[in-house]
């Protein structure tokens, strides 16, 4: 660390460039709701067949049914988890989305550190403007929330209906 003029103390981090050669090759799916649980069983195969088309031999496929703004979703905490415990060489992802949809950059930058690399097959997203980006995860934020309100009336009813008998 350096003073700062200030007084204030500057921590340097320094990033690890080099990536766990040895360490696991990863592919991660999520679809939002069990609807698409179809569309999850294309995505991971897609996947697989860019992985395979590499030559890269994929050690653990990791899917998950949820939201990307719940952090909760059990595969997501593994894979995180793996990340931390510096086991994984590279995370195979078909967009950016399916990983995170807010926060991808931060989480991005912690694997950069752990030595883990993420592949995103479709980078499309590269294309956007900043406004562009804000204003889908703004839409993604305002539906994730009002489908959680919805939900909560629809569980509510439910329970009114069940008590009423």
């Amino acid at each position: 660390f350096t003073v700062l003029p200030s007084g204030r103390y500057d921590y340097i981090i320094e990033q690890k460039e080099e990536s766990n050669k040895n360490g696991l090759q990863i592919i991660y799916s999520r679809v939002s709701t069990s609807i698409q649980k179809e569309n999850l069983e294309r995505q991971t195969q897609r996947i697989k067949e860019y992985c395979s088309a590499k030559g890269v031999i994929v050690d653990e496929s990791l899917s998950d049914i949820g939201s990307a703004l719940n952090y909760n979703r059990k595969n997501y905490i593994k894979l995180f988890e793996l990340v931390i415990s510096k086991k994984v060489a590279t995370i195979y992802i078909e967009y950016k989305d399916r990983l995170l949809r807010i926060g991808f950059d931060d989480f991005e930058r912690m694997c950069k550190y752990f030595g883990t690399k993420i592949v995103i097959l479709d980078n499309s997203d590269g294309n956007k403007t900043k406004q562009q980006e804000i204003t889908e995860d703004l839409i993604s934020i305002i539906h994730h929330f009002s489908m959680r309100i919805y939900s909560n009336r629809k569980r509510k009813k439910l329970i009114d209906l069940v008590k009423s008998n």
